[in-house]
C-alpha cells in the first residue's frame, strides 16, 4: 500500500499557526504599548476568540487525522479501489447528476419553508419588521441556490483532473483526497446500499450533530468493474 501525506495534519498545522497569531495579538497589547481605551482592548477580546477557535479547530482536525490513519490498520480497512479513466469518468459525470438532482430536491424544501416564514412576517407586520424579514428569507434562497449549484460543480471539476482511488473501511470513506467519517465527535452511521443507474455506486449515509440538530451527508463510491463480489460484502459488512 503506498505511502501518502495525511492532509487533514496540514490543517491541524494551519489551524495552530492561526491560534498563534491569536496569542501575538493579545501579547502585543503590552509588547506595542497600546492603550486599553484605544483598541488595546478589543484587540485581546479578538486574540483570545482567534487564539480559542485555533485550538478547537485544531483538535478537531487532530482527531480526524488519527482516524484517516486508523483507516488503514488491517482491521478497519475493507477494501482499497483504483479506477481506470472510463470507469472514473462515467462515475463522475454521474455523480454531478445525483449531486444536482439531491441539491435541487432540498433546495425547493428549504426555499417554500422560507418563503413561507418570509410570507408570514409580511402579512402579520406589514409596516415594521415584515418587509426586512422576507427580504432576508429571498437572500437566504438566492445564497444557497448559488451554493447548491456551486458544490456539485466544484467536486465535478475536482474529479476530472484526477483519477481516483478510494479506502472504504468501517470507520470513514476516503475518496479522491476527500474524508468523510462518521466515528468520534458524535457521528453516526446510517445507511449503505447500492445507487445509480445501474446500480454501480454504493452510498453511504452518515449524520453528525451540529448544534442542536444532525445534519445528513451522503458520498458515493463507485463500484470499479470486476470488483462487484468485493462491493456485496462491503454492503454486507454495514448490514451488520
Amino acid at each position: 500500500m503506498k505511502k501518502f501525506k495525511n492532509p487533514q495534519k496540514k490543517n491541524v498545522y494551519i489551524s495552530l499557526i492561526i491560534s498563534a497569531i491569536g496569542m501575538f495579538m493579545m501579547l502585543s497589547v503590552n509588547l506595542f504599548e497600546i492603550d486599553m481605551m484605544d483598541g488595546g482592548g478589543a484587540l485581546i477580546i479578538l486574540g483570545i476568540f482567534v487564539c480559542i477557535s485555533g485550538l478547537v479547530v485544531a483538535a478537531l482536525f487532530n482527531k480526524r487525522a488519527r482516524v484517516l490513519e486508523g483507516m488503514f490498520t488491517e482491521e478497519k480497512l475493507l477494501v482499497h479501489w483504483y479506477y481506470d479513466e472510463e470507469n472514473w469518468e462515467k462515475y463522475n459525470e454521474e455523480n454531478y447528476l445525483m449531486m444536482k438532482e439531491r441539491n435541487k430536491a432540498l433546495l425547493i424544501l428549504i426555499g417554500v419553508i422560507a418563503l413561507f416564514v418570509g410570507l408570514v412576517f409580511l402579512i402579520v407586520n406589514p409596516d415594521d419588521a415584515g418587509p426586512a424579514v422576507f427580504g432576508v428569507m429571498i437572500l437566504l434562497v438566492m445564497v444557497l441556490a448559488f451554493v447548491a449549484f456551486l458544490v456539485p460543480k466544484l467536486t465535478y471539476n475536482k474529479n476530472k483532473k484526477k483519477v481516483g482511488e478510494v479506502y472504504i473501511s468501517s470507520s470513514g470513506v476516503f475518496i479522491n483526497g476527500e474524508l468523510h467519517v462518521w466515528e468520534g465527535f458524535g457521528a453516526r452511521f446510517k445507511k449503505a446500499r447500492y445507487a445509480g443507474k445501474e446500480k454501480n455506486i454504493i452510498q453511504f449515509t452518515y449524520s453528525v450533530p451540529i448544534q442542536y440538530v444532525r445534519q445528513t451527508y451522503s458520498v458515493n463510491v463507485p463500484v470499479p468493474r470486476g470488483k462487484e463480489m468485493d462491493a456485496n460484502l462491503v454492503l454486507e459488512y454495514f448490514k451488520k
